[in-house]
């Protein structure tokens, strides 16, 4: 029997159309909606694990995912949005998911961050202790302080200087294929002034951003620390760690080749650092063997800070730009030129490296010195 084609197309449509609109009914009812946006739903895929524990150690630890992937409160096209990307739960069924995750779409940050954070409040220098150990023989504690030149606020307001200058006033950058800054477009008073990075190719066709909060927070809420911080945090609980030679170094040693490893191996790994007291510091790991061996043996979980085995990630797989590594990629010392300048503007421009740009040189105190900051 002939199937007529204007009425099997007219019945596809049809059954489309109920599927969607059932899809969206259960997400409205029931408290579907709510709880499909909650941590503990996006928790229950192995494929979050990284993102769930990162979270929960960071300060937006009591904010939903979907906050700032989907957005704060609700509006229609959240729905659509849950809808359209049902191609994540196919890619979960059938294993064939990107590792490590990357983020493709990103919602505006004034659905998201700036529901919350108000970019044109001011923001004077900010006070900030790192706190680390050295890799001397005993592993000395170390305090660096920075004042930290926030600024931010209105430019209308004799304000708009300082780190969130870059929000408080028109500036847009472009990538190359490669996802590196090429091109930059400033307000340089009446007219919009392109600059583009010597031997650098810029997409075609441009894309500007004009750069927001997730510029430079583009971890916030899942920022991993580095072996040198792990081992910063463990040798800091282990009492009298002065008194156990060279245990930052060797720590930090074991962590960054186990990142290398297949997570099979790193238990038998952490054992040479039993070893490496036994040879060279007998005495030493004779009156603290207990503290010694149940440091190896607790490594092997405080790998799961730096790695992810099952998704691929470790704790290099995302730059973070709040690092120097972010700043540089516009602040580099190299020259850019200007494309459209106005008589009046400079036909390159050198972006400053300087250190006190965004920070004061650092005042560091080491074991029981004094910390002493002489403010401006």
């Amino acid at each position: 029997m002939a199937v007529d084609p204007a009425k099997a197309k007219k019945i596809i449509l049809t059954s489309a159309l109920i599927a969607g609109l059932v899809a969206i009914f259960s997400l409205l009812v029931g408290g579907t909606w709510e709880y499909s946006r909650s941590p503990e739903f996006c928790s229950r895929c192995h494929t979050m694990e990284f993102n769930t524990n990162t979270a929960a150690r960071l300060p937006h630890a009591e904010v939903a995912c979907t906050d700032c992937h989907l957005g704060v409160g609700f509006n229609p096209k959240m729905i659509m949005t849950k809808i359209t990307e049902l191609n994540q739960v196919v890619a979960f069924v059938t294993n064939s998911y990107e590792k490590p995750i990357r983020i493709k779409k990103h919602v505006p940050v004034q659905e998201t961050c700036e529901r919350c954070h108000w970019t044109e409040a001011f923001y004077d220098d900010r006070l900030v202790v790192n706190r680390t150990r050295l890799e001397d023989e005993a592993s000395t504690s170390q305090r660096t302080a920075l004042l930290m030149r926030v600024g931010g606020g209105a430019s209308r307001d004799g304000q708009g200087f300082g780190i969130h200058w870059h929000v408080e006033n028109d500036v847009f950058y472009a990538t190359s294929k490669d996802g590196q800054v090429a091109a930059i477009k400033l307000n340089l008073g009446n007219s919009m002034v392109e600059y583009r990075q010597e031997g650098m190719a810029i997409t075609d066709p441009v894309k500007w951003k004009r750069m927001d909060c997730a510029d430079c927070h583009n971890r916030v809420a899942h920022r991993m620390p580095t072996p040198a911080g792990v081992a910063d945090a463990v040798v800091a609980g282990v009492a009298d760690a002065d008194k156990i030679p060279y245990l930052k170094r060797e720590v930090r040693k074991l962590l960054e080749q186990a990142v290398e490893m297949e997570a099979n191996k790193w238990s038998a790994h952490f054992e040479q650092l039993i070893k490496f007291y036994q040879d060279n510091y007998s005495s030493v790991y004779n009156e603290r063997e207990r503290d010694i061996t149940g440091l190896a043996g607790s490594l092997t979980e405080q790998m799961r800070n730096l790695v992810y085995p099952e998704m691929e990630v470790r704790w290099d797989s995302f730059q973070d730009n709040l690092t120097h590594q972010g700043c540089f990629r516009c602040h580099n010392g190299k020259t850019w030129t200007a494309v459209n300048a106005p008589p009046q503007s400079p036909p390159g421009l050198t972006i400053s490296m300087g250190c006190q740009t965004c920070h004061s040189l650092p005042v560091v105190a080491r074991g029981d010195q004094k910390l002493t900051l002489e403010l401006p």
